[in-house]
């Protein structure tokens, strides 16, 4: 299948199984993932695996603003994957320098981390 055929193909899975993904296919997925593209090659993303079921609890209880239908998901979700990203390097030419390239200035830093959650999904 080819990029413009997995684009078109790609669905929102809304029921899950009980299945725990095994680890070694979420590691293939997210080094898959890791090659999105961010400014000047910083690589801010940042991919965590969840497995333990308390603390999948605790990220529905807490982490997802209240949107319920995602609290419910959680509430049977075996892994989870957190993506975060890390602060002050994307839109800098220089990341030791406190100047940005352009008047976007940190927002960059959400473009780079929703390029790499479509990796992701993709």
């Amino acid at each position: 299948m080819n990029a413009v055929e997995m684009i078109k193909e790609r669905r929102s899975i809304r029921k899950y199984t009980s299945e725990i993904v095994p680890a070694e296919v979420m590691e293939e997925v997210i080094d898959a993932a890791r090659f999105a593209p961010s400014w000047g090659n910083y690589q801010i993303a940042r991919y965590n695996l969840v497995t333990n079921e308390d603390m999948i609890k605790e990220i529905g209880a807490t982490g997802v603003h209240e949107f319920i239908y995602n609290v419910k998901t959680l509430k049977y979700a075996k892994n989870v994957l957190v993506l975060s990203y890390v602060k002050g390097k994307s839109g800098k030419m220089d990341i030791d320098v406190d100047d940005y390239a352009t008047n976007k200035a940190n927002q960059w830093e959400m473009f780079d981390t929703g390029i790499a959650c479509q990796t992701f999904c993709l």
